[in-house]
């Protein structure tokens, strides 16, 4: 529909109109509610003679950039159906970043687009003074802010319930997150504890006895709860569980009762699944120590730890007691696919000696870590030296691009170039200037103090590795080995595994004996040793 002849210079050529409503998640109102917002759009919009094609509800966070896949989408759109007006109802529905902020403001200074707010009734035009732009500016900035600030109580928050024994987010299956009620009642906006699901646990006290009784393999677990029904009726909706989520389930202390929340440990005042014996029987057949002081009859470290190389399934443990009170342990694939004919077996100490292997290869020298930590310091402030320059060079192409683009519409007012031509010249620029900003954005990742911090810790773990592996009882060994190796696997009597970063790069480096000389002859970083242990 085209504009009237006589209408005001900011109505262009058209009265099309998109409102878009925004709220940061589908259970979140964020001070303001899809209905106020929606009201608000279409009372604007009748009232400015604007022809509303659609009011789009997006339901995400508008402090990065690169989260807003919705926003986007809805941006394109204007371009798309050639809509020339956008609604939102009060500024921070827009956006709480810069990177959105210089988009929209390339579009309507380029006469593209003209953006509404209806709560506050402004509008931002090309022919709009400095003024106007300031305001914006400022408001973007104060919903940045605000954006930060709504974060940081979040948190507070959350660390508060856990505090007070209560799990602050969603908790595991068999549980669920029960609301306060007022006096009359009305469901509380805030606040709330967590209780079990009615059929939560019946699921837990069965997993519990075919693992601990009935010795079935997690994968036989998973499919049984869902044959018998139970992990429907505890209101879970995914129709089959493997042997990883059983894992995850019987090995999470939340059903013991108690959980951790940022790294401290708490203890939770929901109701526990089960007693601290039935917990310590649970852990015992996942080769751990008794959780609550109770001995444990073996310890079988590497239980559930590893994989079969060839089927996938995993390695479980076997006790063997003879007459006599030994206790001997064997390895064997859990065959939960049923793929073995024949089950190749290790015992545990031929296991153990296997993944020594590991602690050799990640052993590093005094004087090597030394070597490697002076250099680690030397690329830290190259790379950051480097990023800088890049940041300073991409800031200079994006400035140049601003100017491209601002000669381009004076082209087009002064005709010298066509509608067409001006439209694929403004939007390789833009597509130009986009990833421009995003390089930019990638220079403030940097690698940091933190960053070197993990490096040299790592020098300081490859160092130790074989004292502390002559120390420690088989408990702390795998704890051990979990820092140092991942896919740990079994084919018949070969134990395998990866090496993980950086460890892997040490490894690497401590085999070459070269890397030192090279490094001496070009201090430019020339390869992705250095970093690696950084990552």
């Amino acid at each position: 529909m085209k504009a009237k002849a006589n209408g005001p210079r900011w109505l262009g050529r058209s009265s099309r109109a998109l409102g878009i409503v925004r709220v940061s998640s589908s259970g979140q109102k964020d001070n303001t509610s899809p209905e106020t917002q929606r009201e608000g759009v279409l009372a604007y919009a009748r009232d400015n003679g604007l022809e509303l094609v659609e009011i789009v509800q997006i339901e995400e966070s508008a402090k990065d950039s690169k989260a807003r896949k919705k926003f986007h989408a809805a941006i394109e759109r204007l371009h798309d159906e050639g809509i020339r007006h956008v609604i939102f109802f009060v500024w921070d529905r827009t956006t709480r970043n810069f990177t959105d902020h210089e988009i929209l403001e390339g579009l309507i200074r380029s006469d593209e687009i003209v953006l509404h707010v209806a709560n506050d009734r402004w509008m931002l035009s090309v022919d709009s003074d400095e003024g106007d732009w300031m305001k914006a500016e400022i408001s973007t900035f104060v919903a940045k802010s605000y954006s930060r600030t709504l974060s940081r109580r979040a948190k507070q928050g959350q660390d508060a319930k856990a505090a007070a024994g209560w799990y602050p987010t969603r908790p595991p299956p068999g549980y669920r997150n029960k609301r306060d009620v007022h006096v009359d009642g009305s469901v509380k906006d805030r606040g709330g504890t967590i209780e079990q699901h009615p059929g939560g646990r019946a699921l837990l006290r069965r997993m519990h006895e075919l693992r601990v009784r009935d010795n079935l393999s997690l994968s036989a677990i998973g499919a049984r709860v869902v044959e018998e029904g139970l992990w429907f009726a505890a209101g879970q909706r995914r129709k089959t569980v493997n042997a990883g989520h059983v894992q995850r389930m019987l090995t999470d202390p939340f059903y013991a009762g108690t959980f951790t929340w940022r790294g401290k440990e708490y203890v939770g005042k929901h109701q526990p699944m089960f007693t601290p014996r039935e917990w310590d029987e649970l852990h015992v057949t996942f080769g751990k120590k008794a959780a609550y002081g109770a001995r444990a009859e073996y310890e079988a470290a590497f239980g559930g730890w590893m994989t079969c190389e060839e089927c996938g399934c995993r390695i479980t443990a076997e006790v063997h007691k003879k007459k006599s009170g030994r206790t001997f342990i064997y390895y064997r694939c859990a065959n939960g696919r049923g793929k073995h004919t024949k089950l190749a077996r290790l015992t545990q100490p031929a296991v153990v000696e296997q993944l020594e292997r590991a602690v050799d290869a990640v052993f590093i020298t005094d004087v090597f870590a030394d070597l490697v930590a002076g250099q680690l310091n030397v690329s830290t402030v190259e790379i950051r030296e480097r990023r800088q320059r890049e940041q300073a060079q991409f800031r200079k192409e994006l400035e140049a691009a601003q100017d491209d683009e601002d000669g381009l519409t004076d082209k087009l007012l002064k005709r010298v170039i066509d509608d067409d031509t001006y439209q694929r010249q403004l939007t390789r620029i833009r597509q130009r200037r986009s990833v421009l900003l995003n390089k930019i954005e990638e220079t403030h990742a940097a690698l940091d103090e933190k960053l070197l911090k993990t490096a040299l810790h790592a020098l300081d773990l490859a160092k130790r590795a074989k004292e502390l592996w002559a120390v420690q009882n088989l408990t702390e060994k795998r704890a051990l080995l979990d820092k140092l190796v991942l896919n740990p696997r079994m084919n018949g009597a070969s134990v395998r595994f990866d090496l993980r970063k950086p460890f892997d790069t040490l490894s690497e480096m401590r085999g070459d004996e070269d890397w030192r000389a090279r490094r001496d002859s070009n201090s430019r970083p020339s390869g992705s040793k250095p970093d690696a242990l950084s990552s």
